[in-house]
């Protein structure tokens, strides 16, 4: 099993590694092997056994591994690019090993740059009726690592949807009939903001319900 947290560039963060053997009897010579992407830097690895770094590899050996035992090894990592790969584990003995199957894995890691990351969304609250004011709700995700600043939305309305009015704790807003625009100074990592839109439809509208953009 891998503990690998999502990380965050230039961000120290720990990879736990673990095997056991649930074999019928101890197994000799066990060497587990992992190899870190060049996107990570180690900066140390210790655990159960011997552990030891060799450029980007990571090998921890024990000459016996007792039934139903266990093997832990800890890397300490700082990753230096973003990342959203594999690391390859690889497990070994000397001792014939009845189930190869699950003696190799692939662990998913993931490092993310310290930038923001803004997704927006725009919903209608239900069939809208001609000549009658209905809302629109936008909700803002800033999913990245970082504050996002100088936040601006824009939400454009087709020709029969009328902008009668804007509402948001969080945002300046201005309109025109089919153009908003609002602007926050700043959307924290892992936060999101909302805005409530006002329209009344002209005209069958038939489920648009306009376009939302973030910058």
């Amino acid at each position: 099993s891998t503990s690998a947290p999502q990380m965050t560039v230039d961000e120290p963060a720990t990879l736990v590694l673990a095997a056991s053997n649930d074999g019928p009897f101890s197994a000799a010579d066990v060497v587990m092997t992992a190899e870190l992407p060049p996107a990570f830097r180690i900066l140390d690895v210790f655990g159960d056994a011997g552990c030891t770094a060799d450029g980007q590899v990571v090998t921890c050996a024990s000459s016996s591994l007792r039934r139903f035992g266990s093997l832990t090894a800890i890397i300490n990592v700082v990753p230096v690019a973003a990342f959203d790969g594999v690391m390859p584990v690889s497990l070994t003995s000397s001792t014939p090993d009845p189930d190869l199957s699950d003696n190799q894995r692939e662990v998913l890691l993931v490092a993310r740059p310290v930038a923001p990351d803004l997704q927006v969304f725009l919903s209608g609250s239900g069939p809208m009726t001609v000549d009658t004011e209905s809302a629109l709700f936008s909700a803002v995700f800033n999913n990245g690592t970082a504050d996002a600043h100088d936040v601006v939305l824009t939400y454009e309305m087709p020709s029969p949807l009328v902008i009668t009015g804007i509402e948001s704790n969080e945002y300046t807003c201005e309109f025109t009939d089919h153009l908003a625009t609002c602007r926050a100074p700043q959307l924290p990592p892992f936060s999101f903001s909302s805005v409530l839109l006002r329209v009344t439809p002209t005209e069958p509208t038939f489920g648009v319900v306009g376009t939302a953009s973030v910058s």
